[in-house]
């Protein structure tokens, strides 16, 4: 299952509040956004059974100079109205690729192969796992984590962002 709370457009202000999270350090929206998002994803049957949520990570790198992980903020505001647990350490990103920004479709894919690790499959296996970003433009992203977390941990997979372009 796959959920998102927001449209992304260019020049809205869906667009100014996630650049005000992600390069501007207001890391009180991501949690903010989390936990309304939180609230409405237990409004739906869909979600129910999620047990863990998971949030993508950024490689040591990116978060040594962001300071910080948005997804991780939009993932703990989401755990808290969900009453769940957060996982911020099993899913691991082990290369540091350039940004996604400035890449079309299959580019995107292609950048992203092979740059998560699971480092703690046992925890994770037989869950259902609740895989959390900050936009979902082409899906390349998720769809590398989703991938690597199945096949090392057996387990199940939805996906929710705060935004979707």
């Amino acid at each position: 299952m796959a959920a998102s709370y927001l449209s992304f457009t260019k020049s809205s202000l869906v667009q100014t509040i996630v650049h005000d999270l992600k390069y501007k350090g207001n890391r009180a929206v991501g949690y903010y956004l989390g936990v309304a998002f939180g609230k409405k994803l237990l409004e739906s049957p869909f979600f129910k059974e999620v047990e863990l949520i998971v949030p993508i990570p950024l490689h040591k790198k990116k978060k040594q100079q962001r300071g910080y992980n948005q997804s991780a903020d939009i993932a703990k505001g989401i755990a808290d109205a969900m009453g769940l647990p957060m996982d911020s350490m099993s899913l691991i990103r082990v290369v540091h690729t350039e940004s996604q920004t400035k890449k079309q479709g299959m580019e995107r894919f292609d950048n992203m192969e092979n740059v998560f690790t699971c480092a703690n499959p046992k925890t994770l296996e037989g869950k259902h796992i609740l895989l959390v970003d900050d936009v979902l433009t082409t899906g390349a992203t998720m769809a590398s984590a989703a991938e690597i977390l199945q096949k090392m941990a057996d387990c199940k997979i939805s996906v929710a962002t705060i935004a979707i372009a």
